[in-house]
């Protein structure tokens, strides 16, 4: 689970990098097809979107995404791992050419996950390591302050996600499980150094809060 974690960090850092460092002028086709080859490289997956893309260029830099798609490995059941029906992103794009991934906000909305065990307990969120060339074109040397690779400093203003839902299907032991209706709500403290966390999920007829 640490990996998929991993992963959805480096999904953000990528759809960053990339959306930052293409010119402004570049059509929105050329750009969308620029994120699809970049994600699906750096996480070993096939990523797509197949919703419209909306980039606003200026301060603040503001990305939104329609109908993405992650692909699950061939052997699993369900085709995508991870489905999500728009992402809203706005950033500071100066701070990311200082080597810092500010995220003033994140909105998920109606992302599914759908997680595999293959019988010999194999987990289908395990993504690929990350590809070298990620950190070598990030910004300044070293992004982040970041040596010999890995991900920028990070810095979160707000995350939001709303409608979600995650299934399990663990076929090593025949546990099946679904969580729904998730909301979850992330906000970043003035100072940077901490995070509140509110969130909800139902499973099996019941409501859980954080």
């Amino acid at each position: 689970m640490r990996k998929l974690l991993y992963g959805i960090l480096l999904l953000v850092v990528v759809l960053v990098a990339v959306a930052v460092a293409l010119p402004f002028l570049v059509p929105r086709d050329v750009i969308k097809a620029q994120l699809e080859q970049r994600v699906s490289e750096q996480l070993g997956r096939d990523f797509r979107i197949e919703g419209p893309l909306e980039l606003r260029p200026w301060r603040p830099f503001a990305l939104s995404l329609a109908d993405v798609r992650l692909a699950n490995p061939d052997w699993a059941q369900n085709p995508d791992l991870a489905r999500i029906s728009s992402v809203e992103l706005v950033v500071d794009a100066l701070a990311y050419l200082g080597g810092t991934v500010a995220i003033e906000r994140l909105a998920i909305t109606e992302p599914v996950l759908a997680l595999e065990v293959r019988e010999d307990g194999a987990p289908s969120w395990q993504l690929a390591e990350p590809v070298e060339s990620a950190a070598e074109d990030g910004p300044g040397d070293g992004a982040g302050g970041e040596q010999g690779g890995g991900l920028p400093e990070l810095r979160i203003g707000e995350i939001r996600i709303t409608e979600g839902a995650v299934s399990l299907d663990d076929r090593s032991s025949g546990e099946a499980r679904e969580f729904t209706a998730i909301e979850l709500w992330v906000r970043g403290e003035p100072d940077g150094d901490g995070l509140n966390v509110d969130g909800s999920v139902s499973s099996d007829g019941e409501r859980a809060t954080l």
